[in-house]
């Protein structure tokens, strides 16, 4: 599972501590310098969840815990459609987020891949 745009680390080393195989992803080399220090266990990587670099089907699922936020929602169905086209058909995201269109669409596309 890839928590993406971790920040601080704080939800990747709780899902970890729950024996969830589990890696942090922030833009922010800062942020990811802070979740090493503060989580010395779980993974964390520099890198955008608009370009992730991970084959297809390499992930069970996805957090983006109050990271879309930061997306300007025109880009939002290429962010989506970038997720989606790393994890297997039965994977989860998981996001709570400000209402910024219609996040109901992507899941009916991202359900038939």
């Amino acid at each position: 599972m890839a928590d993406l745009g971790c920040g601080p680390g704080r939800v990747t080393a709780y899902l970890d501590s729950l024996g969830v195989a589990v890696f942090g992803l922030d833009l922010s080399p800062a942020m990811v310098a802070l979740a090493r220090r503060a989580y010395p266990g779980p993974r964390f990587d520099e890198g955008s969840m608009g370009a992730l670099k991970m084959a297809d089907g390499a992930l069970g699922g996805a957090v983006a815990w109050y990271s879309i936020i930061h997306t300007p929602p025109e880009r939002l169905p290429a962010v989506f459609g970038e997720f989606s086209g790393c994890w297997h058909q039965a994977a989860m995201c998981c996001s709570p987020s400000r209402s910024v269109g219609s996040p109901c669409a992507w899941r009916r596309r991202s359900a038939t891949r």
